[in-house]
């Protein structure tokens, strides 16, 4: 996603700390769709995605100068938002479901596996990758969204999971190749059982 120029940004939240309104709309409309996305990414509970998204979107109103430009504003809006899904999952103490996947997961998988992945219809492909994805710890459920959804960099993932680099670089090639690996075994056992 496309973040606002950074100048617009820091006036915006700087109109935020006044309590203007009309700047907070124009950062909640423009950031709302993919922010709510990011999270139904990681909650498959639409009154929950609706609540977090909100309740992310009050953390800024609450402090609107937290932001240091350090990163793009939407990344920073991603960490504040996969706190609140955290707490969430705490709260509900379940396991995340993975809702939406994107066609760049697909393209991630090594090419191994990408002859097996054609005899699937796409429905049964989504719903395969859905369960794959959900057997990924969180930190790598993590690093893969931020990849995939955010079109983020390792590097700012390394400083929002405050962690190293290589780190952030073995986790994203874990989830990569358990995701592949798991695809390749449902995959098999479904041509099997046809």
């Amino acid at each position: 996603m496309t973040d606002l120029p950074r100048e617009e940004i820091f006036q915006l939240l700087n109109l935020i700390a006044q309590g203007n309104d009309k700047a907070f709309k124009r950062i909640y409309f423009y950031y709302q769709p993919n922010l709510s996305k990011f999270i139904r990414y990681q909650i498959n509970d639409d009154s929950s995605v609706e609540e977090i998204t909100n309740d992310t979107f009050m953390a800024l109103c609450k402090k609107p100068l937290g932001y240091d430009g350090s990163c793009k504003f939407f990344t920073w809006l991603c960490a504040i938002a996969s706190n609140k899904c955290k707490d969430w999952w705490r709260k509900h103490s379940r396991q995340p479901i993975t809702q939406e996947i994107d066609e760049v997961i697909i393209n991630s998988i090594p090419d191994d596996c990408k002859a097996i992945l054609e005899v699937l219809e796409h429905r049964e492909l989504v719903e395969v990758l859905h369960e794959c994805i959900n057997k990924l710890p969180s930190r790598q459920k993590e690093v893969i969204s931020w990849v995939f959804f955010n079109d983020e960099k390792l590097e700012m993932i390394a400083e929002l999971q405050k962690c190293p680099l290589g780190t952030v670089k073995t986790r994203y090639m874990h989830a990569k190749l358990k995701v592949a690996e798991c695809v390749k075994k449902a995959l098999l056992v479904g041509i099997y059982n046809d």
